[in-house]
């Protein structure tokens, strides 16, 4: 009965890493959306975005397919990403969406999931990671999600602002400090680190947790106790896209198009004390 605890548990932190999906349907489109994405324990989801948009109602519904269509192909099934529906709005449209097996979904980027007390284990690479971000080293490779076609993101070594800890109050916390703190905390208390890049249109992202938040990294604004907001960066990349052409002979193929250009991110972490599933309550009762 242990086993089937740390399993559900276990798979509602992969589900947990993945709440900002819905967002990320919008990239590349020239829209301005804003959004709430929240996250059951079993995995299923839901979001509500919001469009600033001047596009016609057919024109919309159009592109939101098309995107929506992109991603569930990379993703390997049709029903990944759901549109449940299309409201007008005085500037553009509100889009309800539903998701479900969150840990297929192919994303610009990427996101690190783990008690708190082992992503910062001497020696390790994630904490090799904290640290980097840290001194302000975004360096990377991700893969990246275009028109339905895999392609990739390059963040070359460059200096930026360190990614450094704050308590929830905004209160720097030295990196040292929070190393031995996280060390020193029990294995229900999370990190959920995320780096994505290159999410054209997204002016914010809300994410609600299932827990209390107490230390976060980045351009993250904490809202309520579950509750925060990441807005958006810039940073310069390579970025290689995989081009559906068509040559002389009539044949379709696949081209590679390299550019340098500048790409948003969203780039930080929370710490956070999880909440018991409640199906682990009833495991626990008919033990």
């Amino acid at each position: 009965m242990a086993g089937e605890n740390r399993m559900i548990i276990k798979r509602a932190w992969r589900f947990l890493a993945l709440l900002m999906v819905p967002l990320l349907i919008t990239a590349g489109y020239g829209f301005s959306v804003e959004g709430a994405a929240s996250i059951g324990y079993n995995g299923k989801g839901s979001a509500v975005l919001t469009f600033e948009s001047e596009l016609t109602a057919e024109e919309f519904e159009d592109e939101l397919q098309e995107k929506l269509k992109g991603f569930n192909i990379v993703s390997g099934d049709d029903d990944m990403l759901v549109a449940k529906s299309v409201e007008p709005t005085e500037t553009g449209y509100e889009v309800s969406v539903a998701f479900r097996r969150l840990d297929k979904i192919k994303l610009n980027g990427d996101f690190y999931l783990e008690p708190w007390s082992e992503f910062v284990t001497e020696g390790s690479e994630s904490l090799e990671l904290l640290e980097k971000l840290n001194r302000g080293n975004l360096s990377c490779t991700v893969s990246a999600h275009f028109d339905g076609v895999l392609g990739q993101i390059t963040i070359p070594r460059t200096t930026a602002d360190g990614i450094s800890p704050k308590d929830v109050s905004g209160a720097a916390i030295p990196l040292e400090t929070f190393e031995q703190q996280g060390r020193e905390a029990a294995s229900d208390t999370k990190l959920l680190l995320f780096r994505l890049f290159g999410l054209e249109g997204v002016t914010r992202a809300q994410v609600t947790v299932p827990g209390r938040i107490r230390a976060y990294g980045g351009n993250v604004t904490v809202l309520s106790e579950n509750t925060f907001e990441v807005v958006p960066g810039e940073v310069n990349a390579t970025v290689l896209r995989n081009k559906l052409v068509v040559d002389e002979n009539g044949t379709e193929k696949f081209e590679a198009e390299v550019t340098n250009e500048a790409v948003s991110m969203l780039v930080g972490y929370i710490v956070f004390d999880q909440d018991v599933d409640p199906a682990v309550y009833w495991l626990i009762g008919i033990a």
